[in-house]
């Protein structure tokens, strides 16, 4: 393992790892709004920036997408980074005044006065492509990217159009860091129909996205649990039986995680249809989480497990 030096601390760092990733398993904290353990590095909102010397060179760098190398040495929390972070998140503070994640960072760097230079209509979305990204690795749905150039670049559907590649799963609302990812679920929507309204049940709208979805109602409890026609998609795709769908996860066999097993592979993050499984650090190991509100209970993650660490419990409905 290479030995590296951050703040005047020797450390032995994993083979492969990211300066940030080491940072993080030894206690030491870089900021950072575009960074996610279950994602791919990225480098966009450049907060995590530090500042490195190799071979009588200094420079500075994303901390999330350097890759540790022996005799690297790392300072995260210099004059020239505090500067750089400041300028960074006056940026920020520009375009994006009002998220709390924001402001905390600008109260944080001692930045009282926001500058007035842009005028946006969606001042809540920062840019930090996570949902972009999570929708693309996670979920692999591909139902939204970045559109634009700029200071106009933003993220959307195609054409700004309903997608008919997203399956509502909501992760793109999960991951977001400034909840500017609006998905409502209506327990009774109205359609317009001769002389009257009539019901269609349940909905789930992404607004942000131009999307909406009627729910699949679960005959076992009566509850609403996920969007009918990616279910159906799914179920056709993997050749399940007609009725698979009919009951809720709460009503049949769900799985959960042994993390004494989980070995952190991500396999089952990945193939996941729904993006229902994250990976979360714990106990300094990345270990599997299944987000039994998201989890449609298709038992895909159980066959995908190469160590057998998702298993199938019985879970009483309340």
């Amino acid at each position: 393992m290479p030995t590296i030096t951050i703040n005047g601390k020797k450390i032995e760092a994993p083979e492969n790892a990211t300066i940030l990733e080491t940072a993080r398993e030894n206690g030491i904290f870089i900021p950072t709004l575009c960074h996610n353990d279950g994602l791919a590095p990225y480098g966009g909102c450049r907060l995590c920036v530090v500042e490195i010397a190799l071979g009588g060179k200094t420079t500075v760098e994303t901390s999330c997408t350097y890759p540790v190398e022996e005799g690297l040495v790392v300072k995260t929390d210099t004059e020239r980074i505090k500067r750089a972070r400041r300028v960074i998140i006056g940026l920020l503070l520009d375009r994006s005044p009002k998220p709390v994640v924001i402001q905390d960072l600008a109260s944080e760097y001692g930045i009282t006065e926001r500058p007035t230079r842009f005028s946006i209509e969606n001042e809540h979305c920062i840019r930090c492509g996570l949902c972009v990204r999570a929708c693309r690795e996670i979920v692999q749905a591909r139902a939204i990217s970045f559109a634009g150039m700029g200071f106009e670049r933003k993220v959307t559907t195609p054409f700004n159009e309903s997608s008919s590649d997203c399956i509502g799963c909501g992760t793109c609302e999960l991951i977001c860091p400034t909840k500017v990812v609006d998905m409502r679920d209506l327990p009774d929507a109205q359609e317009h129909a001769p002389g009257d309204h009539e019901s269609i049940g349940p909905v789930r709208n992404l607004d942000n996205w131009n999307t909406e979805f009627k729910v699949k109602v679960c005959k076992e409890c009566g509850n609403p649990f996920y969007p009918a026609q990616p279910l159906e998609k799914f179920r056709q795709a993997q050749n399940l039986q007609p009725e698979f769908f009919d009951t809720c996860p709460s009503c049949r066999v769900t799985p959960r995680v042994d993390e004494e097993l989980c070995v952190g592979c991500m396999g089952c993050a990945v193939n996941c249809p729904i993006g229902a499984i994250q990976m979360k650090q714990k106990d300094e190991e990345q270990r599997a989480t299944i987000y039994r509100e998201i989890c449609t209970g298709c038992h895909y993650c159980v066959d995908k497990c190469v160590v057998g660490a998702i298993k199938l419990e019985e879970q009483n409905h309340v």
